[in-house]
């Protein structure tokens, strides 16, 4: 016992002196590197080494705060005013290689300040003037290419060594989609620091709220993925959202961002009731992809949450029904699953594989579920009961004969 006893106390010594150490280190080498970050932002030579030090220095202060944090939080306090520090000399320098109005400056900057919000938090609104304009700005790019790289692909074709960053897209009805593939991953990127002040400092994000809800739709409707046809599998009252088939990157920082709008205005419902409407119909569009699914039945979780007993009965109808198609099509994919198994071959591994995903999908499911009944019984008047029944009928819990064990995993759900 008193060995045990020992080894725990050092263990503990150690950890809290090696913490120590980290936050001291940090505390030297943070103004030494603003200073770097201050200096080289005015020779346009230093652009490579202004922005290798601001990423250092955020990578310092995350450590920072997270060794803080673990002794108990009396530092984060300094570490925040350090960051606070740091991100005003970025966003308020307006000069050289720190000048926002330059796009490159933006692109080199902008993922260090998303970083350095989510290490402020709230505090971050008195720094984000500067900032979001700049996103706004980049989020409104648009990923065609221009008419001369069309001519020259019809004239020419395409030259992998020049063409390489063209995303070629061909659409129902013979269009062809011409797209930069650069342009799009730069808008994910956008989308993500969006998604990082979101979550660290709501309010910053009040007066973009609505402008950023209507191109996140605009960019989810969009036909940008050139690895999957757009999904003709629509269901009754899906609109025109049923055709989207957005880029992956810019759909799953999209879908992460939606649920953080509502509470960035004062009426975060109405943006909830928007988001779930497009969104009831977007689960058509992606019904044969597993892993956006799961991105857009957890975005429909958490915005149910956000509109509460504000959720109209359209809305409501509209959230269940895409549930239940999403059900369906996912028993429809494990009967194709279970026939590979049954047939053998090189196929069974993907087949185990492609299951196990499905699985997940339905525990996801479950949960989104779950938030629609907790919608009901906010509502009261016999809402639960009303949506327990329609569950029921949807997801064809009255027919054992056939996945009795997924269904009965849906039952649990809806009694629970």
């Amino acid at each position: 016992l008193t060995l045990t006893l020992t080894l725990t106390l050092n263990r503990t010594l150690n950890r809290t002196l090696t913490l120590t150490l980290i936050l001291r280190f940090h505390g030297a080498a943070l103004p030494a590197l603003t200073a770097v970050v201050q200096a080289a932002s005015l020779n346009p030579g230093l652009g490579d080494l202004c922005y290798a030090a601001l990423e250092a220095a955020t990578t310092l202060l995350e450590k920072a705060l997270l060794s803080a944090q673990a002794l108990g939080g009396g530092d984060a306090a300094a570490v925040r005013d350090q960051a606070g520090a740091l991100v005003g000399a970025v966003l308020q320098s307006g000069a050289g290689n720190l000048d926002l109005s330059d796009g490159e400056a933006r692109v080199r900057t902008r993922g260090s300040v998303a970083r350095l919000a989510d290490v402020l938090g709230p505090a971050f609104a008195a720094h984000a003037p500067p900032f979001l304009p700049t996103l706004l700005t980049d989020l409104a790019q648009h990923p065609a290419v221009d008419q001369a790289t069309l001519e020259r692909l019809e004239t020419r074709g395409y030259d992998e060594e020049v063409d390489e960053d063209l995303l070629i897209i061909e659409e129902a009805g013979g269009r062809t989609l011409v797209l930069q593939d650069s342009v799009l991953r730069d808008i994910s990127r956008v989308l993500f620091c969006l998604v990082s002040v979101g979550a660290s400092c709501p309010p910053a994000l009040r007066p973009y709220a609505r402008d950023v809800l209507a191109r996140v739709f605009t960019l989810l409707s969009a036909n940008s993925n050139a690895g999957a046809a757009p999904n003709p599998g629509a269901f009754e009252g899906a609109d025109a959202a049923a055709n989207a088939n957005p880029h992956p990157d810019v759909r799953y920082c999209a879908l992460k961002l939606l649920p953080l709008l509502p509470p960035c205005v004062e009426d975060g419902s109405v943006l909830a009731r928007q988001s779930l409407r497009f969104l009831a119909s977007f689960l058509a569009a992606v019904n044969d992809l597993v892993d956006a699914t799961i991105e857009t039945l957890d975005a429909v979780r958490r915005l149910l949450a956000a509109a509460g007993a504000s959720l109209g009965d359209a809305e409501l109808e509209a959230v269940c029904r895409g549930q239940c198609f999403v059900f369906k099509q996912c028993l429809r994919r494990k009967a194709l699953n279970a026939a590979a198994l049954r047939a053998g071959g090189e196929d069974q591994d993907t087949a185990v594989a492609l299951n196990a995903e499905e699985d997940q999908l339905l525990e996801v499911l479950g949960g989104s579920i779950w938030a629609s009944l907790a919608v009901g019984a906010a509502r009261g008047g016999g809402v639960l009961e009303q949506l327990r029944v329609a569950f029921g009928r949807g997801l064809g819990l009255g027919d054992a004969s056939a996945f009795p064990e997924e269904k009965q995993r849906m039952a649990a759900f809806l009694e629970g």
